[in-house]
């Protein structure tokens, strides 16, 4: 299954034709994760500093993942006083590959 970083790569457009054809997209609270549910495509949504029950999907097959081990989760700081993506550092990339396995499981 190949993977793509197209951060800052692409048009909004190129971007939802990435999305469209993706069998899972992993995203971060942003605008490809809004878009990616839209396209009805499964997904990991990871979160921080914004807050999954009033930011995350509402529809569709999703996981969402954070780091539950702060005391400072959803606190909406654009930048961290704690340092770069400490909230995000606490997800473990074996608990998004599981998950990827699990939601291609449920697609197929």
């Amino acid at each position: 299954m190949p993977v793509y970083n197209k951060l800052g790569k692409t048009t909004l457009r190129e971007m939802a034709a990435l999305l469209g054809e993706s069998e899972v997209v992993v995203a971060c609270d942003t605008g490809a994760l809004h878009m990616a549910v839209a396209l009805q495509r499964p997904v990991i949504a990871l979160f921080g500093p914004t807050n999954p029950a009033e930011w995350g999907p509402l529809t569709g097959t999703y996981k969402v993942l954070q780091n539950h081990d702060i005391e400072c989760l959803g606190c909406r700081k654009r930048k961290c006083p704690k340092g770069k993506a400490y909230c995000m550092s606490g997800i473990d990339p074996v608990m998004v590959k599981e998950h990827i396995i699990e939601l291609l499981g449920v697609k197929n």
